[in-house]
Parts: C-alpha cells; sequence; structure tokens
C-alpha cells in the first residue's frame, strides 16, 4: 500500500520544486505526458514517483538554482529529495524512519485536525507545536509522550519550569488548553518528523513552517482575521525606512512579528495589543532566528510600554478605524482625534515616539488623508503646516485578504523649527500591483523598487530631484491649501499623457486559468458530497414524533450582563464574547477582550461550555456562534444570549433552526426598538421551536453543512469565474 508521502497534491507538488501553482498548471494542461491524478479523499493527488520521473526532463533556470544546486539539475531532482533521519524507538533499538519535507508535515497535521478542532485555533496549536519542537527540542519529548485523555496545560505547566518567563507565550496560546486526543497526537506525530535542519534563519524550515501556518491561519479566519500585512507591503515599508544595523526600530502595533522581520538585523522592539498577539509575533520571530525585545501586552494608546524610549524608526500597520476612547484628550499635540476612529491618534503617537532626524512608515486608512470630519481635517492641515508629513503613498486595492479598499502609507518625520518650509513628497502607486489569486492583487519586487527608489532619490537631493510624470510630485504648504489640506495623491500627480496601461500577460492568464481550476475542482467535489447526500434522501422525510416546544423549554437562556469591566493588559485575563465576535455559526478569536479573574470569579453565572449556543440580542439580530471545546470557561459578554440546550438537542441543529426562515421570521416580528432592535431573553423563552428526535437533528445538521460547503464553493468559483472574465476583456477587446 502507498505511503501518504507517496502522493502528492498539486501545492505540495508546486511548494516542493519552488514554483508557483500557476506553473504546476501550465505544465499540467500543456504537456500531454503529464502524469495523471488519482483521486483521493475528494482530492486530486499525484504519485511521486511518476512526478520525479516526468519532472527530470523539465531543467531548472539558471537564476532559479539554489545555492546547492548545480547547473542542469532538474525539478526531479529536486523533488526527490526527501530527507531521512534515525530515531530512537521504546525498545532503545534504532529504527529509521522517513522524514518529512516541513510541506508534507504541515499538511499531514492539518489533515489530522481537520474537522477534529476550532481551524483558528488549530493553526495556533501547530504554530506552536512547531515552535516547541525548534527552539526547545530538549522539551518536545514531554509532547510526545502524551497519551489520550491527558491535558497539554499540564505539559505546558512541566515547559514552565524549565523554560522560566518563556511560559508566558506559551500560556497565552488558548489552544494549548485542550485535552490530547487522537487527531492532536497524529500532529504531534506528523510535526515530530519534520526536518527541521539545524539553523534558524529567513529561509529555514521553521520559518517557511511558521509563514505557512500564519498565512493559513489568516485565510481561515475570514474577515474577522488578524492585522497581517502582505510581505509586498511590509518589504515597502522597511525599504522605505532603510534602517541602518544600530537604528532602533519599534513596532507599536505588534501582532505576529512580521514587520520586524521585514526591517532586517537592527534593534528591534514591539509592542503586541494582547496576549494572543504576544504569543504569535514571539514565535513567529523565534522560528525566524530574529531577536526583537517584545513588551508586555497592551494597547499603546492606552498604555505605552516604552514611554520612557524613543526610537530611530518606527513601522507599523495599525487597526484602521479603531473606536478608542482618548483617555487624555489635552495630550495631543495636533490636535484631540474623534472617539469613531483613532488614525490620527497612531499617526501623533507614532510622531511622539522619533529621535531627532528618525522616520516613521506606517500604512494608513484612505479616509485620513480626505476626511472632513472636523477635529481630522484639523488635524491634518496642523500636520501639514508643521511639516511631520514628508511622504505620501497610494497603494492598489485588493491587497490585503479581506478588504477590497486601497491603503495607503505615510511617512512621518519630527517637527523642525529651524526649517520654515518643509516640502511633501506625494506617489500615486494606485495602478501598481499584479494579480495574486482571486480578487486579490501584490506589490511585485519591482513596484516595490519603484517606490522606494523614487522616495530616496527625493530625499536624497530635493533640489535636483525630478519627479516622475503620472507617479509622484513635490507639493508645498500653499500646494496643499489650495486643495483643502487633501492627502490625497491622485489630486496632485498630473496623468502621464503617453502613459498605456499594460496589456495582461500570459502570466497573468495562466494564474487566473489555475485558480479558475482550483476553485471549479472544489465545486465538483462539493456537488459530489451533495449528491451522496441527496441519493439517500428520501422525497418523503418522516412527520412523526416531531414536536413543537418552546426555546426556553428546550435550552437554558441566560443574558449577558449589562456590562463587564475590561482589562486588554490582563495577562491571566478571561476571554469575553462580545457581539462582534459571533457569525457564521462560531466564535471568533481575534480582538479578545478581557476581564481580570478577580472580576470574573464573580461572573459564574456567564460561564461558557461546549455546546453552549451564543447569540446577538442587541443591534444585528440572527447571528449564532457555537462555543468550542478551546473555548471552554471564556464569558458571555453585555449584548449577547446564551442558550445552553438540554438532553437530547443537538447544539449543530439548534443554530441550524435558529437560522432558518420561520426563526429569523419569528425574531423580526418580536424584536422591540427601532433603531436599535433588541430581545429580552423572556422573550426568546417563548420562541417555538420544531424539535424531531435527535438522530433526525444530527442528520438534518449534516445535511445542512453538505449544502453549505457547496454554496461556499459556488461562491468562490463564480468570483474566480468573474476574474477570468475581466481579465479576458482586457485581452480581448479593444483598448
Amino acid at each position: 500500500m502507498d505511503e501518504p508521502g507517496d502522493r502528492l497534491t498539486p501545492i505540495e507538488i508546486a511548494d516542493r520544486v519552488g514554483v508557483r501553482l500557476s506553473a504546476v498548471s501550465n505544465w499540467r494542461s500543456r504537456h500531454a505526458d503529464f502524469p495523471q491524478p488519482l483521486e483521493a479523499s475528494g482530492q486530486e493527488r499525484y504519485d511521486l514517483a511518476s512526478m520525479i520521473s516526468w519532472l527530470r526532463g523539465r531543467q531548472i533556470p539558471r537564476n532559479r538554482l539554489r545555492p546547492n544546486e548545480a547547473p542542469g539539475t532538474t525539478y526531479g531532482d529536486r523533488l526527490e529529495r526527501v530527507p531521512t533521519a534515525t530515531v530512537i524507538d521504546s525498545a532503545d533499538q534504532a529504527a529509521p524512519v522517513q522524514m518529512m519535507t516541513w510541506q508534507q508535515g504541515l499538511w499531514a497535521a492539518m489533515d489530522s485536525l481537520r474537522g477534529a478542532h476550532d481551524a483558528a485555533a488549530s493553526r495556533e496549536l501547530l504554530l506552536a507545536f512547531v515552535y516547541v519542537r525548534a527552539c526547545h527540542p530538549e522539551l518536545w519529548s514531554l509532547f510526545v509522550q502524551l497519551r489520550p485523555g491527558e491535558n497539554l496545560e499540564t505539559a505546558v505547566g512541566r515547559l514552565g519550569v524549565a523554560l522560566g518567563d518563556d511560559r508566558i507565550f506559551l500560556e497565552a496560546i488558548n489552544a494549548l488548553r485542550i485535552t490530547a486526543d487522537r487527531a492532536v497526537l497524529e500532529a504531534i506525530d506528523s510535526i515530530s518528523k519534520v526536518d527541521l535542519g539545524h539553523e534558524f534563519g529567513p529561509t529555514s524550515p521553521a520559518a517557511e513552517l511558521a509563514d505557512a501556518v500564519l498565512a493559513d491561519l489568516e485565510r481561515g479566519m475570514g474577515r474577522a482575521g488578524g492585522q497581517f500585512t502582505p510581505a509586498g507591503v511590509a518589504d515597502c515599508l522597511a525599504g522605505l525606512l532603510a534602517p541602518r544595523p544600530d537604528d532602533t526600530v519599534l513596532d507599536p502595533f505588534c501582532v505576529s512579528g512580521e514587520l520586524l522581520l521585514a526591517v532586517g538585523a537592527t534593534r528591534r522592539y514591539g509592542q503586541p495589543p494582547n496576549d494572543r498577539a504576544m504569543a504569535i509575533s514571539t514565535m513567529n520571530l523565534a522560528l525566524h532566528g530574529a531577536d526583537a525585545e517584545l513588551s508586555r501586552p497592551a494597547l499603546a494608546l492606552d498604555l505605552d510600554q516604552f514611554s520612557s524610549h524613543r526610537f530611530d524608526r518606527i513601522i507599523s500597520n495599525p487597526p484602521f478605524n479603531l473606536r478608542w476612547q482618548d483617555p487624555d484628550p489635552a495630550s495631543w499635540r495636533y490636535g484631540d482625534p474623534p472617539s469613531s476612529n483613532a488614525n490620527f491618534a497612531w499617526l501623533q503617537y507614532m510622531l511622539s515616539k522619533l529621535n531627532p532626524g528618525g522616520r516613521a512608515a506606517a500604512v494608513v486608512a484612505p479616509a485620513a488623508a480626505f476626511s472632513q470630519n472636523s477635529r481630522e481635517s484639523a488635524i491634518r492641515r496642523n500636520m501639514i503646516e508643521a511639516g511631520v508629513i514628508e511622504c505620501v503613498i497610494s497603494l492598489p486595492a485588493q491587497l490585503f485578504r479581506f478588504t477590497a479598499i486601497a491603503s495607503m502609507i505615510w511617512i512621518l518625520r519630527p517637527e523642525d523649527p529651524s526649517e520654515q518650509s518643509r516640502e511633501t513628497l506625494v506617489i500615486d502607486g494606485s495602478e501598481l500591483g499584479e494579480p495574486d489569486g482571486p480578487a486579490r492583487r501584490r506589490l511585485s519586487p519591482s513596484d516595490v523598487e519603484q517606490i522606494v527608489n523614487e522616495y530616496r532619490s527625493w530625499r536624497e537631493d530635493c533640489t535636483e530631484f525630478e519627479s516622475t510624470r503620472g507617479f509622484s510630485r513635490v507639493i508645498d504648504i500653499d500646494g496643499f491649501r489650495e486643495n483643502d489640506f487633501t492627502l490625497v495623491p491622485a489630486r496632485y500627480v498630473v496623468p502621464a499623457r503617453d502613459k498605456v496601461c499594460a496589456a495582461p500577460s500570459a502570466a497573468d492568464l495562466a494564474a487566473a486559468r489555475a485558480e479558475y481550476q482550483l476553485a471549479t475542482s472544489g465545486v465538483r467535489r462539493a456537488d459530489a458530497a451533495v449528491n451522496t447526500m441527496l441519493a439517500a434522501f428520501g422525497p418523503d422525510q418522516p412527520n412523526s414524533d416531531r414536536q413543537m416546544l418552546s426555546l426556553g423549554a428546550v435550552s437554558e437562556i441566560v443574558a449577558g450582563p449589562g456590562k463587564a469591566t475590561k482589562d486588554g493588559s490582563e495577562p491571566d485575563g478571561v476571554p469575553l464574547v462580545l457581539p462582534r465576535h459571533v457569525s457564521n455559526g462560531r466564535i471568533s478569536i481575534d480582538s479578545l477582550s478581557m476581564v481580570s479573574p478577580k472580576t470574573a470569579s464573580r461572573m459564574n453565572r456567564y460561564r461558557l461550555a461546549p455546546g453552549d449556543v451564543v447569540s446577538i440580542r442587541v443591534g444585528t439580530l440572527g447571528r449564532y456562534g457555537r462555543i468550542v471545546d478551546e473555548q471552554n470557561g471564556w464569558l458571555l459578554g453585555p449584548g449577547c444570549v446564551r442558550f445552553r440546550p438540554g438532553p437530547g438537542v443537538d447544539p449543530d441543529f439548534l443554530i441550524c433552526y435558529l437560522s432558518g426562515p420561520s426563526a429569523l421570521r419569528w425574531v423580526n416580528a418580536n424584536a422591540s426598538g427601532s433603531a436599535v432592535q433588541h430581545l429580552s431573553a423572556a422573550t426568546l423563552g417563548r420562541m417555538p421551536i420544531w424539535l424531531p428526535p435527535l438522530n433526525v437533528q444530527r442528520q438534518i445538521s449534516r445535511t445542512l453543512a453538505v449544502v453549505s460547503g457547496a454554496v461556499s464553493a459556488h461562491e468562490q468559483a463564480k468570483v474566480a469565474a468573474g476574474n477570468l472574465q475581466d481579465l479576458l476583456k482586457e485581452m480581448l477587446l479593444p483598448r
């Protein structure tokens, strides 16, 4: 029988031979002798030996050879290199074990955890496993020795004795507070077989594993995901700042450490906004072999953990339009920011942290450049007149995974009273970028180079600098004053009359085609699952044993507290589930608010347990999420209500029913309030609910889950087809 590693998915082939997925797609579509795929678990896989043989006929171009590869090396040679190692078995006998590449180990571990645990928590769990395995190999044996039913937190406690302060980071990963089941033990086994090498660095297996896990974590978290910065944007920020080796660099909103990694070997500092960011940043930096000093977690605008420090460079991607309560309105040099968002609070904070001659580069919401809010427009005017805005760069839309809006980069400099007039460089980079999947773009290395070179040329010789027509322009205070102090580059940059938009290339078409093929392949698998389900679905469903009860009769209902004292810096705090965390049948783990253990001890009535269903009862009604094992002991927050299903009630069925048409009609008919709708716990308790036998409930929830998967697959295919259509229009129709 074939070993699991003997069959590879197209993604695994691309990762192992160092090409993009579109290259594999091109090989498959253009060459009739390309190996035929095998169907395994609803996914196309290719025989490893056949792929090695076929790829021996494809030589690696010289400019793509790795340091240890001689001219003439083929992709087949590269694919064949699967490391092996020797481990000692329980009988202390040397036993050869086939090691895995990091790609194989990651996919095997993900396959084990898929469906068994919350998707986002699973990715954090994998990152924690890789961290302990790579950075503390002598302690990894504690995880390897776990047995079914043991709690991972016990192992974390044992690690704490040896790790000292490092225990803080491990305890911050809620995913470790789970019981070792078959899926977890299989994931540990897979990570144990990954050859991580002996050194850390940007291209080491440990670093590539961390990058892959974080990328998958971002995809799995959806629109409520973390503040991850795309690689091209991070490289652009670092290139603009160009820190020297002895410069001090701060990231005041350090979520995963990716910006500190981008600036290279400098004296790096970061302030994570919460415990989760602290843990992920610490592990990501360590797996890349990077040194950085991270403060205790807290939102920098609330509690500056580096209050006595100033820095040579500041690099940041703070959250756009963050609602924030200003504790000290009189402290702002250029004006008090509105409570509706903290965009100008972040900008002023960064200016206050700069050493003389320092620079700050930040990703900024586009609205900050033109907002007519009286406070924001006044702050923008004051900053321009003070000469602290050195450069403003507009970036293309669709760079960030879960938003289509464009973004901007602002470069700030300290105020210098000795200079009476300080000009600003504006760069219009909105037309840059290249396709990077459905509804996505990325900044290519040449895009980054173009932006950075324009800025550096201007800084190095302002008097002789000639702006690039259609791309940049130098503006003085009078120019801004004539345009009501608007900072949108397109307002000032003169269009290049001879500028011809580049036609889509063959590579663009290949990438769009590959995305379309992947999406339609997912549709075929989803449709097959639906058809299999429908084949067993009888036309006349049984009507016996159905009961019409009230929601209060089948579940315990508890409304959340009127308010809860939150403390985002509390290291041992208990997470609080708020309305923003509830969507699509799950509870998001991003941007969690914490309450202190002392406060939590008085809120036992609001404790959540696995299988509880949380709903929103104020505002946008009709959203539900299920509590999973990793969220056991969290607290129900204001604006929410908890349903604890009684015996004979399946939580997944309850969510399906509450999300169904009859329940939604009832909610709309019984909600109070006009501007802001709300429902009391007593009203919800009267909601009629149809309850079939437990086995029928589970059958219904499984059936609807299959169809939901098909809906998602078809939506992805629709997006991919639309992108392909737009690209073909660009190629085929007159421009």
